[in-house]
């Protein structure tokens, strides 16, 4: 089947939250305790100002605060304006202005904090050798790209909230959809990605090399990748 990093899938509770729900499983992964309810996850979301809307940065200093090494890479520091203009962006029940001048502070703040972010766009081979060393990632794509194989004749339309498969035409003409993954493992034979996707109600999705590529680079995302290390 390939190689695959024992990642437990955990779903996400609101539209907006398949970040932290990424952050969970990574959290699970590492054996973090977040206390009884997730309190201290709840604690530090209230200092960092997550409301409704995670970004990147966000996650990266949730790594930072409970002690988890991990690589930062991304094209853009800081917020693209040019986003503002984007309806995925525009449509959230944040102010944009208002999440521009956090994430950016975020982004100010973060050497300070001992995060590393890399200014660099990752090529499908470096991200490939880093699953295969038993790195996940936590990928920010588009959902409106992204396709799962393994769910391929499934009819579970209900449950595409921010979904892999079966995109109607509505769907599809949405435009960008931020939605956050973890990539957890390749098949190198059939040139597939192994992920868990906090939206569906599935184990394990899995999406061609190629539709991979597309998915993370698509206008919105910056190409913003999180590897973890155990």
């Amino acid at each position: 089947m390939g190689e695959i990093i024992e990642v437990q899938h955990i779903l996400q509770q609101e539209e907006w939250d398949c970040g932290l729900a990424c952050a969970r499983m990574i959290f699970r992964y590492c054996n973090i305790s977040l206390g009884e309810g997730d309190t201290e996850l709840t604690r530090v979301c209230k200092d960092l100002e997550i409301q409704k809307a995670v970004w990147t940065i966000d996650l990266a200093h949730l790594m930072s605060k409970f002690n988890i090494k991990h690589d930062f890479y991304t094209i853009t520091f800081g917020v693209d304006p040019k986003y503002s203009t984007v309806e995925f962006y525009n449509s959230n029940t944040f102010e944009f202005s208002g999440e521009e001048f956090r994430i950016n502070n975020l982004f100010q703040e973060a050497k300070d904090k001992g995060i590393i972010a890399s200014k660099k766009s990752l090529v499908r081979d470096e991200i490939v050798s880093r699953l295969r060393e038993g790195q996940p990632a936590i990928v920010l794509i588009d959902a409106s790209i992204l396709h799962c194989q393994m769910c391929e004749g499934t009819r579970q339309q209900q449950y595409l909230q921010l979904g892999c498969c079966h995109k109607d035409r509505e769907e599809e003409e949405r435009g960008y959809i931020g939605h956050f993954i973890v990539a957890c493992g390749c098949n190198l034979e059939k040139g597939q990605i192994f992920y868990k996707n906090p939206a569906r109600p599935v184990d394990l999705c899995c999406c061609s090399f190629e539709n991979f590529d597309a998915a993370r680079k698509s206008h919105g995302t910056d190409e913003d990748i999180l590897f973890i290390h155990r």
